[in-house]
């Protein structure tokens, strides 16, 4: 004979709360973007659909904290990182990475498994999502007001509208490239989208999703005004493939060496695309251990940088940087430094401006020669 929970009913036995969010129009009605920031964003995007058409000769060099757990914090080096475009950009385009959600591939206690600002803006473990999109709605806003438009991830796809005026540039997760939905999300996406291999280094994910994200589709998601809604899209003309290393697997560790490039391009040549790649030099390219990323990157960063001397189809680089090098445990009770990541290490600010200016050399000679 079957029996009851004791909680009863069919449906919610598991679910402790839910709270109503804020729809993307009221979210975007609350917080309103001045014409400086829109025309900062539009003409961004259109900048990096140039480059990734081959009209334009620059490249794109994402940059910016594996995570944003202080908001002044990152303000002074969104700062910073202004007053440096102002310097490269004739080379560069520097985009700064505001992450605000953070993917786990397993998840235990706090310090571990922390999933980033639009989640938990207090890094306590307890969701605070109506106030952590709006943290992130401001810190994207802030940078487009600076005229350097922020990218994003695009992970939970049901929050991707409340975000979507904002960035510049989208990326597609090693552990989420794989799924439809946020294949079909990016299709329907107004700016370029990157594609990242998997975890496990399978990179045909990632092309298969540049791909699938560039003709229509038809799927279930969220509206602007927070509805559940068939959404039918016209397909993005700007994708692209990341490479990140693996972290796991019997291919774990980095892809960005020269033969695995040039075959990552001849396969989107084969589907038709335009061979055009972003590297990331962290993650699975800056080893397994997330401690010393920060002292591997430069070193991914260089060797990238030889080749986009020669291989005019390495359009950018993408460099988890902070102001302080580093990372540290998020311990309950405790407020950390507001400077040095709360997730994987990231390269200091004084060695982030070293390499941005060193590159912009290399790369105008590379151009005059």
């Amino acid at each position: 004979m079957a029996t009851i929970s004791s909680r009863g009913g069919l449906t919610d036995t598991n679910i402790r709360e839910s709270t109503k969010l804020i729809r993307p129009v009221d979210l975007w009605r609350e917080e309103p973007l001045s014409t400086r920031a829109k025309n900062a964003i539009l003409l961004r995007r259109e900048k990096i659909g140039a480059i990734l058409r081959g009209d334009d000769h620059r490249v794109v060099f994402i940059v910016g904290p594996c995570s944003i757990h202080n908001p002044e914090a990152f303000i002074e080096y969104a700062e910073r990182l202004a007053k440096l475009s102002d310097q490269v950009g004739d080379i560069i385009l520097l985009v700064p990475r505001v992450h605000g959600e953070k993917p786990r591939t397993k998840d235990t206690e706090i310090k571990k498994s922390w999933k980033g600002m639009v989640t938990d803006p207090s890094l306590s473990g307890k969701g605070a999502m109506n106030s952590g999109l709006r943290r992130i709605y401001q810190l994207m806003a802030a940078c487009a007001e600076m005229g350097i438009p922020a990218s994003t991830e695009i992970l939970n796809i049901e929050l991707s509208q409340h975000l979507s005026p904002l960035p510049a540039l989208g990326v597609l997760g090693a552990r989420s490239v794989e799924d439809p939905d946020h294949r079909h999300v990016a299709s329907g996406s107004s700016m370029p989208i990157g594609a990242k291999n998997t975890t496990t280094g399978n990179i045909i994910a990632a092309v298969n999703a540049a791909v699938t994200a560039r003709v229509p589709h038809s799927f279930a998601g969220i509206d602007r005004h927070g509805r559940a809604a068939q959404i039918d899209t016209l397909g993005n003309p700007h994708t692209f493939v990341i490479l990140r290393g693996a972290d796991t697997g019997p291919l774990m560790g980095p892809n960005h060496d020269e033969a695995t490039v040039r075959e990552v391009q001849r396969m989107l040549e084969r589907e038709g695309l335009r061979p055009v790649i972003v590297i990331d030099c962290a993650h699975g390219n800056a080893g397994p251990d997330p401690h010393r990323r920060h002292e591997i990157q430069p070193g991914v960063f260089r060797s990238v940088l030889r080749q986009m001397e020669t291989n005019m189809h390495i359009i950018g680089l993408m460099l988890e940087s902070n102001l302080l090098p580093g990372r540290q445990d998020i311990i309950p009770g405790k407020t950390p430094d507001p400077r040095k990541s709360v997730t994987d290490a990231c390269v200091g600010w004084d060695e982030t401006a070293e390499l941005i200016l060193e590159a912009r050399e290399v790369l105008l000679k590379a151009r005059r020669d």
